[in-house]
Formats: C-alpha cells, structure tokens, sequence
C-alpha cells in the first residue's frame, strides 16, 4: 500500500495528460515542446544536481553501468540473431530490437525510482548514461545500416556527443572527480529546472496516450514486444543480480529494466526502417500495463 501511494502521482499526472488531451486542453503540438524541455533544460539539470549531491567520486557505482550494459547487449544480441534466423522483414526487426531493450529509463524512471528509494539520483543517472550510450552507438548503428548500408562512424559518434542528457552525465561526473562544488546560487535555480522536468514529460505522455488502437496484424507484434520489455527483460535482469539484491543499486537496475518503451523510437520511426504502427501501440500498450508490471516487480525487490 505505501509503494501504491508513494508511486501513485507518476500515474495520476499521466491520467490529469490524458484527460488534457480528451477535453481537447491540449493536443499533439504541445507533446514536441514539452518533451524538447525536458530533453535539452529539465532531465539535463535533474541528472546534473543528482551526480553533483553525491558525497565523493567512490559514491558513483561504475558496477551498475557495466551490469546493465553488458545485460542490454546481451539481450540486443539474442534478438538480433533470433530474428535474422527467422528472417524477420528488417522494419517489423529494428522494432523487436529498440522497443523491447530500451526503455523509458529516464523520463519514466526518476519520476517512479526516486520517490521509492531516497537517494537514488545519481545511481539513476548512471543506468540513464549506460542505456544512452547503447541506443546511441550499437541501436543506432543498426538503424543507420538497415537504411544504409555505408553508415559513419563519425556521423554516430556526432549525435552521442551531441545528447543533453550524456552530456550532463559527463559533467557530473567531472564535477564529483574534481570535487569542484557549483555556486550555490546555481546549484538552486538548476533544482528549481529539475523539480519541473518529470511533471512535464508525465504529462506530455498521458498527452501521446490518447490515440485510437485498432485491431490489425501489427498487434499481437506489440503485444509480444510489451511481453518481453515489461517481463521477460526485468526477468533476466533479476536472475543476473540475484546475489547483488542486498545493494540497493541492483534492484534499481531491475526496475529500469522493466521501464515501459522509450517514446525516443516514435520520433525515430520517422526517419529510420521502423514500422510506425508497431513502435506506437508498444508505446501505449507498454506505458499502460506497466501501471500493474512495475508496481509488482517492485514489491518483489523492496
């Protein structure tokens, strides 16, 4: 019951989004800009002030990013290979492949972990660092080449530098190495950015949700992707770090793992061999079971 009501406001500020949307308050233009501040201003100062407040360099779990690295890869590689045996169509693939291994670990993630488990930012933020870094690289890499056979390495490299978020990972990182403290006056007004970045994706999600799901054969592969990111996924998460429980950064990794679909790969969808249908009623269908998934997950870890 108090994992109930200490996660409940994450799910009620996506219904006060939702009937945003239904009353007709707000419409898909303001899912852009509200997903643009928490992308460059909001999550960039979250993840920032988080790193910065941990007391000294060995506070930062270099564990935790290559547990769940090393676990993401592992479970990019085995779809991959699975769906080249079946010869999956490559846009229906890259869906399998983005959707069921990232997660919304950071617009979804601080919101629900930090309220649960005090003193968790920074810890957060280095599972954020490590699922960025993947997307970025590896999920990237694979997109660029189903539309390209001739993808550059420096054209990847570009955009993972480029990212707000890894960004204010490395500078809080540098900062804690170099125990350099920010101006007070400064330390304030990024806390004040940060205090707004989850209410705002929240509701610019509960926005996106209201759409119209229709019965076709691009379902039941939705359906199959929740199945895997919601539980299989959080699954192998937790038989990987069955004897790493007593740490409080692995049960972290866990739930991050169980995140529901990124709402990153509907705006890739655009651009990349993704099938649009496919990544949005993962979205959605994902976003809406994890209300019951990642409660339960949860009790099971705490």
């Amino acid at each position: 019951m108090e994992l109930l009501i200490t996660s409940a406001p994450v799910f009620i500020i996506i219904a006060i989004g939702a009937l945003a949307k239904w009353l007709k308050i707000a419409d898909d233009k303001w899912i852009d800009i509200l997903n643009k501040f928490a992308l460059y201003i909001g999550f960039p100062a979250l993840i920032f002030t988080s790193l910065v407040s941990l007391e000294s360099s060995a506070a930062i779990d270099y564990p935790l990013f290559l547990f769940n690295s090393l676990l993401l890869i592992a479970a990019f590689a085995t779809i991959y290979i699975i769906l080249n045996r079946l010869r999956v169509k490559k846009d229906i693939r890259n869906c399998y492949l983005m959707c069921a291994v990232f997660g919304n670990v950071a617009y979804f993630g601080f919101p629900y972990i930090t309220p649960i488990i005090q003193d968790s930012g920074g810890m957060v933020s280095i599972i954020v660092a490590s699922g960025l870094v993947l997307m970025f690289t590896m999920g990237l890499w694979v997109l660029e080449n189903s539309r390209s056979k001739k993808a550059s390495l420096a054209g990847t490299i570009k955009k993972i530098i480029k990212n707000p978020l890894l960004i204010a990972v490395i500078l809080g990182v540098v900062f804690v190495h170099l125990n350099i403290t920010p101006p007070q006056v400064l330390e304030n007004s990024l806390s004040m950015l940060a205090k707004g970045a989850s209410p705002v994706v929240l509701f610019a999600l509960g926005i996106f949700l209201v759409r119209k799901i229709e019965y076709n054969k691009k379902l039941p592969h939705s359906v199959i992707i929740t199945a895997i990111k919601l539980i299989a996924l959080p699954a192998v998460f937790m038989a990987a770090g069955v004897y790493l429980f007593k740490e409080t950064s692995y049960p972290i990794a866990v739930i991050e793992a169980g995140m529901p679909t990124a709402l990153t790969w509907f705006a890739l969808s655009q651009i990349y061999p993704m099938n649009k249908t496919i990544v949005v009623y993962t979205i959605i269908i994902s976003t809406i079971l994890s209300v019951i998934t990642l409660p339960i997950i949860t009790t099971l870890l705490l």
